[in-house]
């Protein structure tokens, strides 16, 4: 959606600052005071983990009472410093390393993994200079002390950010903290731009109107609870935006491209502590792969091709090895529980076999448990005129042939589960593109069979955003998009967002 954000934000603590003589407006006011209010969630949050977690590091190690690291000194000579010195150190140095990998930045705080990322980076950096530092003085720092607090402190902070995400999305459910914007651009980018903000509620953008710089789109008339304006030229943007209110311009593209145009634009938001971001139509390219360099004077953004080097295969599939069996293992006795549930339903199997298509083409037979009715493949010419899913998948919201168990199944995604049979053989992975049938591969186009070109995975974006509610063309950019952006932290937070969303049960029927 939004891929890039506007100069007038501030790294330090992740929220906007009005520059000496701006003329703010009521609404960047209000997006500032809430974006000081929720860092200061965060920061003390952050205190309170570190503290725990250094103080149970310690404890662990020493219990409690008195205990000291030695440090050499020159010739033979040892200093003594007490481990609680030591301890309060280390907080506050955690709590400035944090601070300064801009883990509180406004435009990563709340969405997105790269909160998460920056948290992960800030602390491993900090815990690697002062195993550096120790080094270096001769100190005698115990290690179990610093495992403990290095791991235990990522597995903490990560979970106190995503408690606070949590009360975040909550407010915003509720139309607080949340930017105020305006859409500026042509007509026809507006739609896609409008329907990722509606259809991600946590990003809390709130658009307040749209302001076309060509012609009124077709739509405008049904769109009550959105204005839709139409300007002549750039100068009447500016006034159009103060009329509305905003903290926040969205410019989609077309209209004023001129860079001159924009700079000036962007200045006179400036100078009302607006922010300034843009959704530009290439925005599935935009990602891990860009990197911009600036040659012959201009800024040029470079797109890599993507390719999963030997080092990322390898530990993308570790980590599928590693997941796949700890899940057998500790799920086995629920599959054992599912298989009597699955045998006393309905005769037939307890496994369902199915023929998918996987990595460059190749055909695996996929395993579910059985959710439906033993040949239930056969009866789906005669229900195919009552799909509810898109115009490729056969869906059906009330389907005859699913048993009372397999509804109860399908709720909760456990029919997916034996795919783990398929992840350790190395046909799926844990994340991945939605495993298609050959029936979709048959009407795939060029630019679908890049779906195949990783392999499918038990769960992916598709999951955690809408599943069966998805349409076609949702389903097949949501693909694209891993496909084309894939890395370690995305494979992470589908993951963590699957179990929300399974738990949710969203769009599973």
């Amino acid at each position: 959606m939004v891929v890039a954000v506007s100069q007038a934000w501030a790294l330090g603590f992740g929220y906007q600052r009005i520059a000496p003589g701006a003329a703010a407006q009521p609404a960047a006011i209000r997006a500032i005071a809430w974006q000081r209010d929720y860092a200061r969630r965060v920061m003390v949050g952050d205190a309170v983990a570190c503290l725990s977690v250094v103080l149970v590091a310690q404890f662990l190690r020493f219990g409690i009472g008195e205990h000291s690291m030695a440090i050499a000194l020159a010739g033979s000579r040892v200093l003594y410093v007490d481990y609680y010195i030591v301890s309060v150190m280390v907080i506050v140095a955690w709590l400035i390393a944090l601070s300064l990998g801009h883990t509180r930045d406004a435009r990563v705080i709340g969405i997105g993994a790269d909160e998460y990322s920056r948290v992960a980076g800030a602390t491993i950096t900090l815990f690697g200079i002062i195993a550096l530092i120790c080094l270096t003085c001769r100190a005698d720092l115990a290690r179990l002390y610093i495992f403990v607090a290095m791991f235990g402190g990522i597995v903490i902070l990560e979970a106190e950010r995503w408690v606070l995400r949590a009360w975040l999305t909550r407010q915003r459910g509720h139309q607080a903290y949340m930017h105020r914007v305006a859409l500026i651009g042509y007509a026809q980018t507006f739609e896609p731009v409008m329907n990722d903000i509606a259809g991600h509620p946590a990003t809390g953008f709130d658009v307040a109107c749209t302001v076309a710089l060509d012609e009124r789109p077709d739509w405008a008339d049904a769109q009550d609870a959105v204005p839709c304006l139409t300007v002549s030229s750039a100068d009447d943007l500016i006034t159009v935006v103060d009329a509305f209110d905003v903290d926040t311009v969205i410019y989609t593209g077309g209209g004023p491209s001129d860079p001159e145009q924009l700079r000036e634009f962007g200045w006179q938001l400036q100078r009302r502590a607006m922010s300034l971001a843009m959704a530009p139509a290439t925005i599935d390219l935009l990602g891990p792969r860009t990197h911009m360099r600036r040659m012959a004077g201009m800024p040029l953004v470079f797109v890599e091709y993507p390719e999963l080097s030997f080092g990322q295969q390898a530990i993308k599939r570790l980590v599928d090895v590693v997941g796949s069996v700890l899940g057998l293992v500790l799920l086995s006795p629920l599959f054992a529980v599912l298989a009597i549930a699955i045998k006393r339903s309905s005769p037939g199997p307890v496994f369902f076999r199915q023929r998918r298509v996987g990595l460059g083409g190749k055909l695996f037979s996929m395993f579910k448990f059985r959710s439906m009715v033993d040949g239930a493949e056969a009866q789906v010419d005669a229900l195919k005129t009552q799909s509810d899913g898109n115009m490729v998948l056969f869906k059906m919201r009330e389907d005859p042939r699913v048993t009372p168990v397999g509804r109860w199944l399908r709720k909760y995604s456990l029919d997916e589960l034996p795919q783990l049979i398929n992840v350790l053989r190395g046909e799926m992975a844990l994340v991945g593109p939605r495993p298609p049938l050959e029936s979709e591969v048959a009407k795939y186009t060029g630019r679908d069979r890049r779906r195949l070109l990783v392999k499918p995975g038990m769960t992916g974006l598709w999951q955690i955003n809408g599943r069966s509610t998805l349409s076609w063309d949702d389903s097949i950019r949501l693909d694209l998009f891993y496909v084309e952006n894939w890395s370690v932290v995305m494979d992470a937070m589908i993951m963590a967002r699957t179990v929300r969303a399974v738990l949710m049960h969203n769009g599973a029927y």
